[in-house]
This record gives C-alpha cells, structure tokens and sequence, in this order.
C-alpha cells in the first residue's frame, strides 16, 4: 500500500481570541478508529493530543502549575508530553490523554491549573476540554 503524507493546518483560537497555527503530518493510509483511527473531525486521537499539547505551548503569558510550583509553558509541554507517553497504554482518545495525563499529578492527586495572561486561573482539564470541543470533539 502506498503510503502519502499529508499536512494538516489548524488554526486554534486560544483563550482571549489569540489564535495559533499547528501543521500536523499524518500518513493518509491511517487506521481507521483507535489512538492512530479518524475521529469525527478528520484527525486521528494521537493528532488531536497533539494539537492540545501544541495549542498549551502557544499560550503567550501563561503559567503551568503542578504540585504548587509554577513552570512555563515549554516545561508543561515537556512534561505532558513524557506523562502521555509513560501512560500511553492508558490513553487511547484525546479525553483519555485529558482525564489520565493532563488533569492532575500522579503523585500528589493535586489538580493541574493554567495561569493566563490575563490572571485568570483554569484547571488544566477545563482549558483541554475547551480546546477539545473546538476540533469537534465533546
């Protein structure tokens, strides 16, 4: 089977109506359903992950904070994204990775929350879920 690679563009709206373009490359021969499969909006569940972890990075003046330390964006990132692949036998949709990697801490039960540029405070797993619902998924 040939195999194409393809290049997805998105622009998410973030909170505050910034907005932040992410390209995603897939290979058109994807499986159809499961962590790699289509969803309803055209993107498999490891390229909506992707496109959540990707929409956090591009938050301009926003803090992470996880176990009560404040860390940057690029930190949340990093750590999201080892989270994801430590757990990744557990996270077979984007509201898998939303419940099992970004709500909490593993270790400390304690809720993840993102500080936006504005002040505003928002558990992580609220922020996800928004930008979630924005690809189409609920």
């Amino acid at each position: 089977m040939k195999k194409t690679l393809v290049a997805l563009a998105a622009v998410v709206v973030i909170a505050g109506g910034i907005t932040a373009t992410v390209v995603l490359r897939a290979l058109n021969d994807a499986p159809a359903n499961g962590a790699g499969g289509v969803g309803t909006s055209g993107l498999t569940e490891n390229q909506k992950i992707e496109m959540l972890i990707e929409s956090l990075r591009a938050l301009d003046g926003a803090t992470f904070i996880r176990n009560g330390r404040e860390h940057t964006v690029d930190e949340a990132v990093e750590h999201l994204t080892k989270k994801w692949r430590w757990k990744e036998d557990d996270i077979e949709t984007a509201g898998d990775f939303i419940d099992i990697a970004a709500t909490k801490s593993s270790m400390s039960g304690e809720y993840y929350t993102i500080r936006l540029g504005d002040g505003r405070a928002v558990r992580s797993c609220d922020w996800f879920r928004e930008r979630l619902a924005e690809m189409g998924d609920r």
